[in-house]
């Protein structure tokens, strides 16, 4: 079977590219981050508005029957040549309009030897699944996956790890400086992640914190950079690795629900870094390793000692996207 993995267009688009690697770089896959293949430049600039969500909250996409839009989805299925194909769409790739229940049944109505698969690599009380989740109500998808068990409890999806590709950043994995390093969006964290400043800092542990938000609420600690300030994740993972420590700080839902595993736990694991985690979700990791994944429910019960070691690295393609693919061939 050949894969097409559908992302979305942004700047998390290397992201996914990343966590399905192992399986987009066989012969035959594809990734697609691109949502029209159109290259009239009329033709895309009103697409643009169309699709745009306070204008297409009134049409509706009633305009896609007229103006049949050409979806690079569409362009990279017809280069299979009927083959069988699955489609992996994550939740991120339908936030947007672009892709409807009406555009997703026509497209897989046109091709019969293609099978659906949704996969949830955010919790679904995050704004980033509020489409996805309305989608997938509608049986459009063969299989549905969430990464988080909670949410495969309750609301029947099925539940997968994160699928995760190792990159080669063996120069830098070899030789990190003592420290720790955190990457994410401030999130009503900044309490807490001032918290965790305050005590490296009386510890003398060199920390680089890169966090997105308001600017208004950088401090003495840190600095919060605007979300415009944000980077590819390559150029995060390259950062990240150059610590011996990754900093994992959850945030809380708003309806209670406990998120699943960060890409922190991932990075960790795959690429022998140690962690500091305030999710106890951790204890539950297949991988878990409590001599360098560390839960803390305060800043207090971080130890400067933690900084020092680099554990052994055990990664043998555990959590390989390949695995996932495996998985969704059983099902069909």
């Amino acid at each position: 079977m050949r894969y097409i993995v559908v992302s979305e267009t942004g700047i998390y688009s290397h992201m996914f590219k990343t966590l399905f690697n192992d399986l987009i770089s066989q012969e035959g896959n594809y990734f697609v981050n691109s949502y029209l293949d159109e290259s009239n430049t009329l033709r895309k600039f009103l697409f643009k508005v169309l699709y745009d969500r306070r204008v297409n909250r009134l049409f509706k996409s009633n305009f896609e029957p007229l103006l049949k839009p050409k979806y690079s989805l569409v362009s990279v299925m017809n280069e299979c040549n009927g083959q069988p194909k699955c489609v992996i769409f994550t939740n991120a790739s339908l936030l947007k309009k672009y892709y409807n229940e009406n555009s997703l049944k026509r497209i897989k109505k046109n091709f019969p030897n293609t099978k659906f698969v949704l996969y949830f690599v955010d919790s679904v009380f995050q704004p980033g699944s509020k489409e996805a989740v309305k989608l997938a109500n509608h049986h459009i998808f063969d299989l549905v996956y969430t990464y988080s068990k909670e949410d495969a409890r309750k609301y029947g999806y099925l539940y997968f790890p994160t699928p995760y590709s190792k990159l080669n950043f063996d120069n830098i994995c070899s030789t990190p400086e003592k420290g720790v390093y955190f990457c994410g969006s401030e999130k009503g964290r900044t309490g807490l992640l001032t918290d965790v400043a305050k005590r490296l800092k009386a510890n003398n542990v060199n920390y680089q914190f890169d966090i997105n938000g308001n600017p208004d609420h950088s401090n003495e600690y840190f600095k919060v950079n605007t979300a415009d300030k944000q980077v590819a994740y390559d150029k995060v993972l390259e950062k990240t690795l150059k610590y011996s420590c990754i900093l994992d700080l959850i945030q809380n839902s708003l309806d209670g629900t406990m998120p699943g595993l960060s890409l922190r736990v991932l990075e960790s694991f795959v690429y022998g870094r140690v962690l500091i985690t305030n999710n106890p979700a951790i204890k539950r990791f297949r991988y878990y390793n409590p001599t360098y994944m560390h839960y803390i429910s305060d800043a207090r019960d971080i130890k400067s000692e933690w900084m020092t070691m680099l554990p052994e690295n055990k990664y043998r393609g555990q959590l390989s996207p390949l695995n996932l693919a495996q998985d969704i061939e059983n099902r069909l």
